[in-house]
Formats: C-alpha cells, structure tokens, sequence
C-alpha cells in the first residue's frame, strides 16, 4: 500500500476496498451514478486498493461528438464509452491509486471535462497503450512530468483537446512510441519543449500539433523522417493549418528526403534554408517535380551518400550546384536525368563534376 493511500486511509478512518479488473468497473460507475451509495459500499474513491488492477481503459470516458469517420473505420482504435454523462463532472481525487500494475490506459479520461487532479506520482512503468487518455479533458493541467512511459507505444490522440494542458513532458522517454498521431491536437493552450524527444520509432505522427495553436513548432520541435513526409504531404495538398511555413521547417534531425517532393508537379517553394546536414538520402527527392526551381545551392550535403534520379524530369530545375561537394561513394546514377539543368554541377571528392 502506498504512503498516499495510507494518508487517505486515515483521513477517511476506514479499510481499503481492493479493486480488481472484474470489479472496478462497476465500481466507478456507481461513484458518478450515485456517490454516497458507492461510498457505503466501496468506501472514499480515493481509498481504493487498485494495485491489482491492470486494465484502466475507457475507466472514466464520456461518449462525445466527436467521432470522426476516419477513427471509425479502425480496429480498435474508439471503443464505446458507457458512463452515465455525470463522469464528465468527475474531479475527485484518486492520486493514491496504486496503478503500478496497470498496463493499458487507453481513453481513462476521454471526456471527463471537470477533471483536474494530481496525478504525477503514478507508477506507470507497465503502461503500453495512453491512447486519447485526456482526449477532451478540458480542465486537465497537471503535471505528469514524473511519468516514466519508457514502455509506452501508442500515444495517439493522448492530449486531443486537452485545451487547458501546459506542463511540461521533456523528460518523457518516448523511444518506443510508434503512434503519436493527433496527440496535441487540439491541445490549444500547450507550448513546451519537446525538442529532446527521440521519436525515432514513430511511423505515424500525422496531425500531431494541429490546432495546438500556441506551441512554437520551430522552437520546440525538431521534424523527424516521419513528421517531415506527413508535414510535406499536408503542405503539398494545401493542408496549412497549424503548420510554419515550409522555408521556415527545423529539419536539422532529418536523416532521409529521398522522394520527398517525387512527381510533385506543382511545387515550388522557397526551401534554401533547410538543414540538410544529417542527411544521407536524397534519391528521387525532386523527381517528376516539373515547376520547382529554388535555389538549393548552400545546402550541405557531405553526409548524402546517394542522390540517384534526385532531378528526374524536375524539367524547371536550373540553380547552379557547383558549390556541392558530394562523397567520392555518392549514388548519382540518372541523377539530372529528363531535366533541362544547364549550371554548374556537383563535384565528387577528388574526382569531378557529375555528368
């Protein structure tokens, strides 16, 4: 038992019911139908022994509006939610919850708009699944900075519409999240540093700050592989919203732009600006992007190790590149294929410039 949960004990002068994944459930859902006939039976909610509990999910949802089609369609990824509407006015205290046997938390709190309690001494070392967990808790804004979600793999949708959330979450790690698709979004009051987060497992991350209207996207968040390709699809279908612009983008952990822009025919952007240091890949990058004729020449490009068809029938594309100096093992194999480039070339180390 936990020191909180003893302290909470003596307050309340009672024994601890203990909760078990059968029982809590109806538990919690006679506390928001009916309190003081939950308290009769089950004693304070904050009393309860939950260190047998492993499942959270869905423990304090309230079905909302909000259902897009697209979640819908998805396996597993919305479950009904069936408390009575009064859960949304749920704020008691529950931070003596022992829930260091919990291993999913998948929208706990989806919906819960009143609740605003300290949660940050959770032992969530077990926990895999915080998917839409504060989706649409709108008065959530406490700390959970002390969480160690190491195990954590799936955070999408984690604070949707979590407009009041602005605590810091840099010491998360985050190694092992895949989906972080849509986990700010929404969140209109969040502006934290994020820029030390390893996200290099993430291989969906679509949406991630849209609508998050205060955070500083170039300050605080550095694109990965995966947000670049979601964040370039977006600005190239004319999906703006909440997005820097392209100039502007933090691209300086970006490892791979190979057909970043590929058959693109309308794109035409000034990107001169990017940080193109890290990267090692820029094969097809420009492929087929008929109109783009920026001037790209100040990039770095001494870590890219193949550039194959990159200017593909980019038939527009004549900025000179004579500043380049590419590794003597660079890939540059039908490289200015289809093209109309005329200027001066990349140069190879200790060799010459590419024909």
């Amino acid at each position: 038992m936990s020191k909180a949960l003893a302290l909470a004990l003596a307050c309340h002068g009672v024994a601890a019911w203990t909760a078990s994944d059968a029982s809590i459930r109806s538990a919690v859902r006679l506390w928001l139908s009916d309190k003081s006939a939950a308290e009769v039976k089950y004693g304070h909610i904050s009393t309860w022994e939950t260190g047998g509990v492993t499942d959270m999910d869905f423990l304090f949802c309230v079905r909302t509006d909000w259902i897009d089609a697209e979640y819908e369609d998805e396996d597993n990824f919305l479950d009904p939610c069936v408390l009575p509407a009064s859960a949304s006015s749920f704020n008691d205290g529950i931070s003596a919850w022992d829930t260091s046997s919990v291993t999913t938390m998948k929208l706990m709190f989806h919906g819960a708009s009143a609740f605003n309690q300290p949660l940050n001494d959770w032992r969530v070392d077990k926990v895999t699944n915080m998917q839409q967990m504060f989706q649409s808790a709108s008065s959530f804004n406490q700390p959970l900075n002390n969480w160690r979600v190491d195990n954590v793999t799936d955070m999408g949708g984690m604070l949707w519409g979590a407009s009041a959330f602005n605590q810091p979450l840099n010491d998360w790690r985050v190694d092992n999240v895949t989906d972080m698709r849509w986990m700010f979004r929404d969140a209109s009051a969040f502006n934290q540093p994020l820029g030390d987060w390893r996200v290099d497992k993430a291989t969906n991350t679509e949406d991630m700050f849209k609508g998050a209207s205060a955070f500083d996207i170039d300050r605080n968040w550095g694109l990965t592989n995966e947000t670049l390709r979601d964040w370039t699809r977006r600005w190239c279908d004319s999906d703006h919203e909440g997005l820097p612009h392209i100039s502007t983008w933090n691209t300086s952990k970006v490892t791979d732009m190979s057909s970043l822009f590929h058959c693109d025919d309308g794109f035409n952007d000034d990107i001169s600006a990017w940080d193109t240091s890290s990267v090692t890949t820029m094969m097809n990058m420009f492929n087929g992007a008929k109109a783009f004729n920026q001037p790209i020449g100040e990039w770095r490009v001494d870590n890219v190790t193949n550039m194959s068809n990159m200017f593909r029938f980019a038939s527009s594309f004549d900025q000179p590149l004579g500043t380049w100096r590419l590794r003597a093992n660079c890939k540059t194999l039908r490289m200015f294929e289809g093209s109309n480039f005329r200027n001066s070339r990349p140069v190879k180390a200790s060799c010459c410039a590419i024909s």
